[in-house]
């Protein structure tokens, strides 16, 4: 299977490992990865680093700068976009442009596989509330995250659960205070989604890298609940469950909880042969709708100016070629 990275030479190493460790198409997948970088000297120093790890999984390594020999018969395509640090409204505002800029300008790739990575802040928030209980990340599940890159996200816990083996039990009742949920966790995330999003070397890229790998990983391998381990010990059986779960996808909206269709919005999805489905069902209190609407009523009014930037990039693109 053939992988193209393209991107920072920071953002491509600190990608690069895991995919190359299995974490992004499965751990038995062989791959054989295309580096694109418009600089000879850069691409071929991040390919003989790579050559010189042996990974077992990667079968060879491709060092090319002309993009359109770098996409041949290439089957995953991940574009790690840089964008000015300037401002934080201005960096966000920008990414989610990135999305909306592929797709007006590749009209041949269908919209349902153009999606944005709010993975990232579902893992963070699943680390926040994993250390504040003193539990595994992977025990925490249904912590919903509404929005997307260009406005403040709304973290809904009122669904989440602690779920070891021995049964579920609610966040919101286990953590039993509404002053923190409400306040320092908000303010925690965001301090963590600002420090995650500053990807300066290998890595500060490595949360966005994890949260690409999880990304892909559950679109190509589809979500479900897969036995791997079974012991029995004093005649009891233990049987341990690692789960490719459902979690947060920037999709374009098909009207799902009232969200305006084709807006840009993170959903919690699942994934089978490689087609995403919203989850449905999420009862939402008053204050979660009123903050769902509220982020909404954002990003309809901010939509002008983002259509503005994603046009003027794509003209500036035409006039550089030209």
């Amino acid at each position: 299977m053939h992988l193209i990275v393209s991107g920072r030479v920071e953002s491509v190493w600190g990608l690069v490992y895991p995919v190359a460790c299995g974490m992004m198409l499965g751990r038995h997948q062989p791959m054989i990865i295309h580096l694109h970088h418009r600089a000879t000297d850069d691409v071929e120093t991040l390919k003989e680093k790579f050559m010189l790890l042996h990974f077992g999984l990667i079968k060879g390594i491709v060092a090319i700068t002309d993009v359109e020999e770098a996409c041949r018969g290439v089957v995953f395509r991940v574009l790690i976009g840089k964008v000015p640090s300037k401002t934080r409204t201005l960096r966000l505002e920008l990414k989610d442009t990135l999305a909306s800029t592929l797709k007006q300008c590749a009209p041949s790739i269908l919209p349902k596989n153009i999606t944005c990575l709010t993975r990232l802040y579902h893992n963070c928030a699943l680390g926040l509330i994993s250390s504040r209980l003193n539990v595994p990340n992977r025990d925490v599940k249904n912590v919903l995250i509404w929005g997307n890159h260009s406005s403040p996200q709304h973290l809904d816990v009122n669904h989440a659960m602690v779920n070891p083996l021995s049964g579920e039990y609610p966040v919101r009742e286990l953590i039993n205070d509404d002053v923190w949920l409400n306040g320092e966790f908000i303010t925690e995330f965001q301090k963590w989604v600002d420090v995650s999003n500053a990807t300066g070397t290998a890595l500060d890229a490595f949360p966005i890298a994890k949260a690409a790998c999880n990304h892909m990983l559950v679109w190509v391998l589809g979500t479900s609940e897969i036995p791997l381990i079974s012991s029995v010990f004093f005649f009891f059986l233990t049987l341990v469950l690692f789960l490719r779960e459902p979690g947060f996808h920037g999709v374009f909206s098909n009207g799902s909880y009232n969200v305006p269709k084709d807006l840009l919005f993170s959903f919690l999805v699942t994934f089978c042969n490689g087609e995403w489905t919203i989850v449905q069902g999420h009862s939402l209190d008053e204050f979660s709708r009123k903050k769902i609407d509220l982020i909404v009523e954002e990003l309809m009014k901010n939509g002008r100016s983002t259509a503005q930037v994603s046009k003027l990039g794509i003209e500036g693109h035409l006039s550089a070629k030209s």
